[in-house]
């Protein structure tokens, strides 16, 4: 995780020592997302490491049709 100050420039004053600060923090940890669990949970069963890594390999390039986090619509 790495933190830095920032300036809150919403709001003039009349010195610097009275400026306030606001703590941003950014997480740069890469979580495996829901969407990955869902795809290891669909390919358990397969016992042929091969055919789990090619058949994990293509759902992956599919990722967004088994992304439930975001409504999405088929145009038909």
């Amino acid at each position: 995780m790495h933190s830095c100050l920032l300036s809150d420039t919403s709001r003039e004053y009349s010195s610097l020592s009275s400026q306030r600060h606001i703590l941003n923090t950014i997480d740069l940890e890469q979580k495996p997302s829901a969407t990955s669990h869902t795809i290891d949970k669909l390919i358990t069963h397969i016992k042929n490491v091969q055919h789990k890594q090619k058949l994990r390999s293509i759902l992956q390039q599919h990722m967004k049709i088994f992304d439930i986090s975001q409504v999405t619509q088929a145009n038909t």
